[in-house]
C-alpha cells in the first residue's frame, strides 16, 4: 500500500492525508451474501461484537515513517 500511495498525484495525496474512512465488517458479509454465499443474515450480536471503526485513509509506518493507503474494497 506504500506504492499505492506514492504513485498518486501530490494533490490527491495531500487530500487523502486529511480524510478518514469507516471500516465495516458487515460490508464484507453482505458482499459475500450478494455473491451467493449461504451465510445467514448478519445479526445484531455480530454488529455489537464487530462495530464499524473509523480509521485514517492514510497511515504512517511506525518504523520507516513511510505513508500508505489504509483502505480496501472489502471493508471500507
Amino acid at each position: 500500500m506504500h506504492s499505492a500511495y506514492d504513485d498518486l498525484p501530490a494533490d490527491l495525496r495531500a487530500r487523502l492525508d486529511t480524510l478518514e474512512a469507516v471500516h465495516e465488517f458487515e460490508k464484507v458479509w453482505s458482499q459475500m451474501r450478494a455473491r451467493g454465499s449461504r451465510r445467514p443474515e448478519y445479526t445484531e450480536a455480530q454488529r455489537r461484537e464487530k462495530p464499524p471503526v473509523v480509521h485514517p485513509v492514510v497511515i504512517r509506518h511506525p518504523w520507516t515513517g513511510r505513508k500508505a493507503r489504509f483502505v480496501n474494497r472489502g471493508l471500507t
